[in-house]
């Protein structure tokens, strides 16, 4: 389905709505209406949907050494399916759920970086959940 199939799937839907709405309880006019209404304000609910529901992290976090933005990191690997990078700084993180842990030069994970949707990217005082 395109995009315009769907634009226009949700305006029948929108307007179908309304229509039955004012067939049951108004007048049909007044339930068009309320259809374009609704159609008119389903972008909003979707963005207000995604806000709840989308918990995601939306790129990465300045580097350690707050240098480095969401751009300046490279994929370099993975290890057992699990994303590793590095900054422009030379620092390897790796990328788990919504943690973004640092790896040292022995190879053990620190906890950096949490993010949530209250705060996005916060320092990670509670450490690696295991």
């Amino acid at each position: 389905m395109t995009a315009i199939e769907l634009l226009f799937f949700i305006l029948r839907l929108c307007l179908s709505i309304g229509l039955a709405i004012g067939l049951w309880n108004v007048h049909p006019i007044l339930g068009g209406i309320v259809g374009i209404g609704l159609f008119l304000a389903f972008p909003r609910l979707v963005t207000i949907l995604v806000g709840c529901f989308g918990d995601k992290p939306i790129g990465k976090p300045v580097c350690s050494d707050g240098c480095c933005q969401n751009d300046d990191y490279v994929w370099i690997r993975s290890e057992g399916g699990v994303p590793i990078c590095k900054c422009k700084c030379g620092i390897e993180y790796v990328a788990e759920s919504n943690r973004f842990l640092k790896i040292d030069s022995a190879g053990q994970r620190q906890a950096y970086m949490v993010w949530s949707r209250k705060d996005e990217w916060t320092i990670d005082k509670g450490g690696i959940d295991k």
